[in-house]
């Protein structure tokens, strides 16, 4: 999330001083309701909280469960691989009864990271940018046990949890609750989640890793097994609810990719699993779309958000903008700024930018949507620098452009990163088609001894229709090579670089699959 400085209280303080008998009230006149309920406004209208505020924690809850059991939905079986506690805390007992399923046991053979199974084995440290690397390799390429002993180990003390993991992956929903217990400073949010999607990445890291080491150990059956269970865990993950969820559903995808053109280029592959993976692969649920987290998730953390500077005043906008406030202080502040003001424009307004965006992200014509996209990020890029250099003036002016700098300020915090998330979702559907293409062409290769000289090749046998470049809606850049084929795709900046990718200071992003010739064949 970008934010911008902490606001500058002595800035504020001066300029209320000087205006405060010009936008305070009576502090004898009666306070007037803040908001109205209804669906153009609160877009949620039930239930309530205290002082008749929207329970947005519970309206997100009810939003994301429809339609889920506790037979059906895939965390009741992934707490049992996870335990009741992450990250060393313990996990609350009404989230199991959310689920319709029993409190895990303390303990139990439960998911550990690498770091903390290797303390508890006596096992050298590691630290962590190098463990995380470590085992994003391991998740993608095959690896022996002589090689990497630890990871070995780690992975052989799961199979329990991974056997839950399995069972969870076949399941056709994804609910995870969100907590509704108070969070410190006595708020409440929409992203107070227990068992976030982090938590279900690490386990689709470990999937992946066993499969690649079962790849190095010819078990090619029971390594498809796990690379299929995580491409239908990523996408059951990318159904959550959030945008974050679907960014990690993303990512996962992008690893299990990775995992299995590793495993096609195995030379002792037969092709009858090459085919049984290809039918398996088209019959997993589609990965969920950008925009109906924005319409759901997204649009009430901004609704809430709103509702909590109703409530709270100053001080909660100061924490927003990653600040810190002081009660004794924020006091009067909030007399004078946040007294009887009517938020039903802002609530108004930000349902219609969440309209806006859903719309744009909605537009299955690509050019369209970007062209879309990028009017929205120019509009948000001149509104930060608006205000950080006028937000003293804006929220002393008058009672109205309070109410506007609140509205301002939260969609300029909540939603700046979201087509940055359509980018990397846009990144994975493209690997996704790389995929279809290594399949086929592994098939071909098998067949005929050589890859085709041309793409073209493969339909109609292999593949019914070649799929296009997403980035430039042109055939995706094919060539042989004297180890096997390299194909990529242009990338997001719409350019060819000539197969370059992750070039940063030269803005190069094509996204390239290069596979080895296998071995014993020309």
């Amino acid at each position: 999330m970008i934010r911008p400085r902490p606001i500058a209280r002595s800035a504020i303080f001066a300029t209320i001083l000087l205006t405060s008998l010009l936008v305070a009230d009576d502090p004898a006149k009666k306070p007037k309701k803040p908001f109205t309920i209804s669906k153009e406004t609160t877009y949620a209208t039930a239930p309530l909280r205290e002082g008749g505020y929207i329970d947005y924690v519970a309206a997100l809850n009810e939003r994301a469960k429809q339609g889920v059991t506790p037979e059906n939905n895939a965390m009741v079986l992934l707490v049992r691989a996870l335990g009741p506690a992450q990250e060393g805390v313990k996990t609350p007992d009404n989230y199991y009864q959310a689920l319709g399923c029993e409190t895990p046991p303390v303990k139990g053979n439960y998911f550990r990271q690498f770091d903390k199974f290797l303390k508890e084995s006596n096992k050298p440290a590691m630290e962590l940018d190098p463990m995380w690397d470590l085992l994003r390799q391991l998740a993608t390429r095959p690896w022996s046990r002589t090689d990497y002993p630890d990871a070995a180990s780690w992975v052989d003390a799961h199979a329990e949890p991974l056997r839950w993991v399995h069972a969870a992956s076949v399941r056709t929903h994804m609910y995870s609750p969100s907590s509704s217990k108070t969070q410190a400073g006595d708020y409440r949010t929409v992203f107070n989640m227990i068992y976030g999607s982090t938590s279900l990445r690490n386990l689709g890291d470990l999937l992946l890793c066993r499969a690649m080491l079962r790849v190095n150990e010819g078990k090619f059956i029971e390594a498809k097994e796990d690379i299929l269970a995580c491409h239908r865990l990523a996408r059951l993950t990318s159904r959550s609810i959030h945008v974050i969820d679907l960014l990690e559903g993303s990512g996962l995808e992008t690893q299990a990719i990775q995992a299995a053109t590793s495993w096609l280029q195995q030379p002792n592959l037969p092709i009858k699993l090459i085919e049984e993976y290809l039918r398996e692969l088209q019959q997993l649920q589609p990965m969920a779309k950008l925009a109906d987290k924005v319409d759901g998730g997204e649009r009430l953390h901004l609704l809430d958000t709103i509702m909590l500077v109703s409530q709270h005043g100053f001080k909660y906008l100061e924490r927003l903008a990653g600040g810190t406030a002081d009660s004794t202080g924020f006091r009067v502040l909030d007399f004078l700024l946040f007294h009887e003001l009517n938020w039903d424009p802002a609530l108004k307004k930000a349902n219609s930018w969440y309209d806006r965006l859903v719309a744009a992200l909605n537009n299955t014509d690509r050019t369209e949507r970007l062209h879309a996209v990028e009017e929205i990020e120019t509009e948000l890029k001149l509104l930060r620098k608006e205000l950080a250099s006028e937000y003293s003036n804006r929220i002393a002016e008058s009672k109205e452009s309070r109410v506007q700098f609140v509205y301002d300020m939260s969609r300029v915090l909540l939603t700046t990163a979201i087509f940055k998330v359509q980018i990397s979702v846009d990144r994975t559907e493209q690997q996704q088609r790389h995929l279809q293409l290594a399949i086929a062409l592994a098939r071909y290769q098998r067949e005929k001894g050589a890859y085709p000289a041309k793409l073209a090749e493969l339909t109609p046998k292999y593949l019914p229709t070649i799929p296009f470049d997403l980035f430039s809606g042109k055939d995706v850049i094919y060539s042989r090579t004297a180890k096997g084929y390299r194909l990529y795709s242009v990338g997001p900046n719409g350019k060819d670089d000539g197969g370059i990718k992750d070039d940063e200071p030269n803005k190069a992003d094509d996204i390239v699959l290069e596979v080895p010739l296998l071995e014993g064949k020309k």
